[in-house]
Order: C-alpha cells, then sequence, then structure tokens
C-alpha cells in the first residue's frame, strides 16, 4: 500500500476517534454548556475523517468485499461507515431530520453493508419521514437487513475470539523480547466491542421489526420472532395495532372510568394560540433545549398556593394558563384543587415514536423521599407521585394515542386500559400515580394540524408537594423554577411568556364542558405461546398463577413488584 495512502488512513483512524468521542460527549451532556462545543467538535473531527479517507481513494462509489468486511476500526471501509453513523446521529442531535439523516446513512451502507448499526439506523430515520406503505416496506427491509448481519457476526464470535485470544498469545510470547509499544491489544479490544455493538444493534432491529410487523397487522409473523427472544408477555394488538373506530363501541359511561377523564375544546382559542406560537417547530425553545430523541428530560415547577392568582397573572403568561388549567382539571377530578405546585413540560415527536410506560413520579431510588411543607412532611417509601397529571394536544394526525392503565407501582401486569386519540386542543387527565405512556403511531403520519409530521404535547402534573431545583447556571433539568428574571442573553424562550396584559386573561372556566370518553382496551397484555399470542382467558389470574409458584422470571422483583422486566415482557417501543 503506498505511504500516502497509509498516512490518509491513518490521519482518518485519529480524526475518526476524536470524533466519536466528542458525539458521545455531545450525547451525555445535552444541557450543559459544552454541549454545541462538542457537536461542533464532533463535526468537524467526522468531516476531518471523510476528507482523508476521500484522500486514500475512498470514497462513497467504492464497496468492500468479504476480505474488507470485518467491523473494527482499522478497516478503512468500516471508518467511512461509522464516521457516516456519527454524522447521521450528530443531525439527530440537532432534531434535523428528513433526507439529510437517512441520506448518511445510506451512503454508510452502501460502501460497508455488513454493518446492522448502519441498518438499524438507516430503518430508523426512514421510518421517521415515511410517507407511504412503500416507505415502510423499506424501513422492513433495512431492520431485516440490520437483524441478519447481526446474526451472521454472533456466529462468527468464536472465531473472532479465536483471532483475539491468537493476537494475545502472540503478545505474550514476544512480550519480553519486545520494548516497544504495540497497540495490537487495544485493536483487538476495538474488534471485540465493535462486534458487541453490531450485534446488540441487531437485536434492536429485530425489537423494531416485531413492532413494525404488529402495527402492520403482520402479529403471526412477529410471533416467531418474540418467542425466540425469550419474551413471556407483550402490548397487546389492541394496544401497538389501536383502532379507534372498532375499539370504541359499547355503552361506556363516564364513571366507570376512574383513572382517566378527557375533554375537547379545552382551551379558550388565544390561549390555545399561546402555546401553539410558544411550542411551534421552528420555536426558539426547541433550539435552546437541544431538543431532539435522545433529550434528557426537563420540566419547569410552579407554585399554586404562593403566589396568590392575581400575582401569578402579573409574572408570566404560563402562570396565567397554569391557574386556568388547574381551574379546569379540578373540576374533572376534585382532589386536583388540593395541589399546590404545578410542573409542566412539552414534547415534540415524529409520527413513529413513542413515549415508553413509565410512572410519573419524584425521588425515584430513595428509600426516604418527603412530601408536603414544613410542617406537615410525611415520610413516604420510594418515588412520590403527583396528584394527577394531564396532556393537552397542540396538534392532531401524526402519533398515536396516551394510553392509560390501572397499574400502580407494586401491582401485578394491568388488567384494565383506556387510549386517548390525540386531538388539537384536547385534554385528558389522569391519576398520576398509574402505568401510562405514549404509544408510536402506526402507518403513516397524516396532516398534522400545527407541524407537519410532529406530535406536539403539553403536560401538566398537578402535586401536593414537588422539589423545585434551581440550577446555577440555568441550564434546564427536571423540576426547574421558571427562569422569570433570565437575561436575553442566556435564554430568549422566556420572553414568549410574558404577562398577558388583559388581567382576565384566559377566561373563566365553563360550566358545560365537552366530555370525551377514553376508548376501553379489552386487553393490555398479552401472553406470547405457540399460538402466536393469544391473551389467556383471564389475564390477571393466569399472571397471578405464575407469581404463586414463585416465577419471578417472568420479570418481577419482590420489591418492586410493578415493573416487568424489559427483557421478558415486550413493549416495542
Amino acid at each position: 500500500m503506498e505511504q500516502r495512502v497509509i498516512a490518509n488512513i491513518s490521519a482518518a483512524r485519529i480524526s475518526l476517534d476524536a470524533g466519536i468521542a466528542e458525539s458521545t460527549t455531545a450525547e451525555t451532556v445535552f444541557h450543559a454548556p459544552q454541549h454545541p462545543t462538542a457537536i461542533l467538535n464532533a463535526t468537524k473531527h467526522l468531516s476531518a475523517t471523510l476528507t482523508s479517507l476521500s484522500a486514500a481513494n475512498l470514497t462513497a462509489t467504492r464497496k468492500c468485499n468479504e476480505s474488507t468486511s470485518e467491523p473494527i476500526l482499522d478497516n478503512p471501509f468500516y471508518m467511512f461507515a461509522m464516521a457516516h453513523l456519527h454524522m447521521g446521529r450528530i443531525l439527530c442531535l440537532r432534531s434535523l431530520f428528513g433526507e439529510a439523516l437517512s441520506k448518511h446513512f445510506e451512503i454508510g451502507a452502501q460502501v460497508f453493508p455488513y454493518s446492522a448499526r448502519l441498518f438499524h439506523a438507516l430503518g430508523n430515520a426512514r421510518k421517521s419521514v415515511a410517507k407511504s406503505i412503500a416507505d415502510l416496506d423499506q424501513v422492513e427491509d433495512a431492520f431485516k437487513q440490520a437483524v441478519r448481519i447481526s446474526k451472521d457476526l454472533a456466529l462468527k464470535r468464536d472465531s473472532f475470539n479465536e483471532k483475539l485470544d491468537e493476537q494475545k498469545r502472540d503478545l505474550e510470547e514476544n512480550d519480553e523480547n519486545d520494548d516497544d509499544d504495540d497497540d495490537e491489544d487495544d485493536d483487538s479490544w476495538v474488534l471485540e466491542a465493535s462486534v458487541d455493538d453490531e450485534i446488540n444493534a441487531g437485536r434492536d432491529a429485530e425489537n423494531a421489526l416485531i413492532l413494525l410487523l404488529i402495527q402492520l397487522g403482520r402479529s403471526n409473523e412477529a410471533a416467531p420472532l418474540l418467542e425466540s427472544g425469550g419474551y413471556k408477555y407483550r402490548l397487546s394488538d389492541a394496544v401497538l395495532a389501536y383502532s379507534f373506530t372498532e375499539n370504541s363501541k359499547g355503552p361506556w359511561r363516564l364513571h366507570d372510568i376512574p383513572f382517566v377523564k378527557a375533554i375537547d375544546s379545552a382551551l379558550p382559542d388565544p390561549a390555545l394560540q399561546y402555546l401553539q406560537n410558544a411550542f411551534a417547530k421552528d420555536s426558539v425553545f426547541w433550539k435552546e433545549h437541544y431538543y431532539g430523541p435522545d433529550t434528557p428530560y426537563f420540566s419547569y415547577s410552579h407554585a399554586l398556593s404562593t403566589p396568590t392568582e392575581k400575582e401569578a397573572h402579573a409574572r408570566s403568561s404560563m402562570d396565567q394558563l397554569i391557574h386556568y388549567v388547574h381551574k379546569l382539571v379540578s373540576k374533572l377530578l376534585p382532589q386536583v384543587s388540593e395541589a399546590k405546585s404545578a410542573e409542566w413540560w412539552v414534547h415534540s415527536r415524529v409520527h413513529s415514536a413513542g413515549h415508553q410506560l413509565h410512572f410519573d413520579s419524584a425521588h425515584e431510588g430513595k428509600s426516604g423521599a418527603t412530601s408536603g411543607d414544613n410542617k406537615t412532611k410525611k415520610r413516604r417509601m420510594g418515588p412520590v407521585h403527583p396528584i394527577a397529571s394531564c396532556v393537552i394536544y397542540l396538534s392532531e394526525g401524526c402519533g398515536g394515542p396516551t394510553m392509560v392503565t390501572n397499574q400502580r407501582l407494586g401491582d401485578p401486569l394491568a388488567d384494565r386500559g383506556w387510549m386517548v386519540e390525540s386531538r388539537v386542543n384536547r385534554l385528558v387527565v389522569f391519576d398520576g400515580s398509574v402505568l401510562h405512556g405514549v404509544i408510536p403511531g402506526k402507518g403513516v403520519c397524516g396532516d398534522a394540524r400545527l407541524d407537519e409530521g410532529r406530535r406536539t404535547s403539553f403536560m401538566i402534573a398537578f402535586w401536593d408537594h414537588v422539589d423545585i431545583k434551581p440550577s446555577q447556571d440555568n441550564t434546564p433539568g427536571s423540576g426547574r423554577p421558571f427562569p422569570y428574571n433570565v437575561s436575553k442573553d442566556v435564554y430568549k424562550w422566556p420572553q414568549q411568556h410574558q404577562p398577558n396584559t388583559n388581567e382576565k386573561w384566559p377566561g373563566a372556566v365553563p360550566d358545560n364542558l365537552h366530555h370525551v370518553i377514553p376508548v376501553p382496551l379489552e386487553a393490555v397484555w398479552e401472553a406470547i405461546g405457540e399460538s402466536g399470542g393469544a391473551a389467556p382467558e383471564k389475564e390477571s389470574d393466569a399472571i397471578q398463577a405464575i407469581l404463586t409458584e414463585g416465577d419471578l422470571e417472568l420479570g418481577y422483583s419482590k420489591s418492586r413488584l410493578g415493573l416487568p422486566n424489559y427483557n421478558l415482557v415486550f413493549q416495542g417501543f
């Protein structure tokens, strides 16, 4: 190999290592000041990698073969693939989706078609912008290719391990006679780590494929994949392949549904427009929070008891809105009137993105969390839940429904559940202690009124008490105080929430509310068996029987019985 080519490949490896390191930093310090710097540095180093490889005559027009298909970072073809993979991930961190994102993964896979990581990423990217069934066919192809590559690598793992052992023996034999530093052992570790990453990506791709098949109405094809994956239960077809036209029938009454309530036309038009403008797709809010699919949770907290409502109206339009919603929700769930604090957050996601089942809570992992004011603090074991949580939808036509179950922390798997379809200006409120989530949108996105291709929702949790957690450098995080007095030089988004000069804004809560009946689910979970996942006749009895036999393999622990092991219970998102 020419010395010039060797030098350029060596330079590419150095740049790639630096680019991956900066990319990893950017993924772990979202709300820290170094986040944008890490993104810029990663982009610079990854671009330098591609420039060096191009100088070594490796461009998108070349393609590796079997002899150059090892997933090791000293392989220039794999270097090329990983540079494009991380360039795509950087675009994700910057919330830049669409053809530019898919293009990086497509180019990488074209040159190096032996990476499960690339095909998994390509499938996810294509799914996020799919507009037709033909597009979903390409998504399916990418996931299947990732699974195939991963399984091939798993079969070759023994030969990789033999190669590693042989290299280590050679190093040990030569160590006494060789005073020079030899980084071959480091290369061996890189090979081992790369293979692990590739195999793990294949498993993730298989889970994504299972969800896709179920949502396309092909559960029979998903069944053998679920069984081979070792899953015991999964979310039912009624959940993952939801259908509001078929499941909405029945003489259901509002008092039959104690855990969740919903209404339409929840906000006066000016208040709805205020939220839609504040959280529009091009709002500075998203940019200043570095919002993307992997952004850590962040929220803002407000006191409801102090300041008084009149004082709140003088602080910000967000305070005005929260006081309005507090009154509104208290009519649906009277216990919310006792709330002393409100915490809000917001999401804007592509159609195919869901939000895994979870409990709204604070103090996770603490054995002695407290709640209440200083005079009435009560010691509680474990997490503390809000009195109620509510969602206001700012868009429609994209994304899946909200699902609420009757499962509380420490309970067996839920045997009842309800769904609410996202509609503009619809509000859903539910008991703050129950398991809930957002089901990924099935099929392709419709016409979203606010932002085409996005599901935008505004959430408020009403608490008896919640800790407000100031940040010295004003970085976003969980339970931050609303930044009333922050300088425009630090953040511009709070300027969108100046107090409305009309003291009566947003208006009085109407006496007559437009109730919506949440859609009941016949089954939340299905058992995975030889028939492909039919639910037992009495699901809760079947689960209890397993627990009675002490079969903790299902994924329960004695201390936290309500949390299924994600390795054994398939959610799909």
